[in-house]
């Protein structure tokens, strides 16, 4: 937020643009087709720079492991280095639970950092809006990691 949120909003996460969008603060909406091509563009590279930096260790946890995988439908088989990129539902979690979940407390988030920062509701200064955003963002990964490890952004699902 603090880096990008003077120029662009601060928009990283597709679901706040999509808002951003639906509210009328990011216009005019075919903006948004902009936003998203970056954000999952960034997501992208995000992903290999860590796949890069951390290859020898992934490939070391995966031997160590005999490439033991873990079943999160009969038909998908995921190595357990996958949770780096991916998010997983838990073994007791459905596909359709772990998608609600996940757009139910992304709805939450989305609502309570738009109310944070919302300069009609109070003053928050601009620096400080970015600690009060991690915390909500803490706070939330905290509330909703059990059923599909809560990382809701819809650029790291897809």
């Amino acid at each position: 937020m603090l880096i990008s949120g003077q120029i662009s909003g601060g928009h990283v996460n597709p679901a706040f643009s999509l808002a951003a969008t639906v509210i009328g603060q990011l216009t005019p909406w075919w903006r948004l087709l902009y936003y998203f091509a970056a954000q999952f563009t960034g997501a992208f590279i995000g992903s290999g720079v860590v796949y890069l930096l951390y290859r020898p260790s992934i490939l070391e946890m995966e031997s160590r492991l005999n490439n033991v995988s873990t079943t999160l439908e009969s038909h998908h088989h995921l190595l357990p280095t996958t949770a780096i990129f991916i998010t997983n539902p838990s073994a007791t979690t459905s596909l359709p639970a772990a998608i609600a979940d996940q757009v139910v407390i992304t709805m939450v988030v989305v609502m309570v950092v738009f109310f944070a920062v919302d300069e009609r509701c109070h003053r928050t200064p601009f620096v400080l809006q970015a600690l009060v955003v991690g915390l909500i963002m803490a706070s939330m990964n905290l509330c909703a990691s059990f059923n599909a490890d809560a990382i809701f952004n819809p650029g790291k699902k897809v």
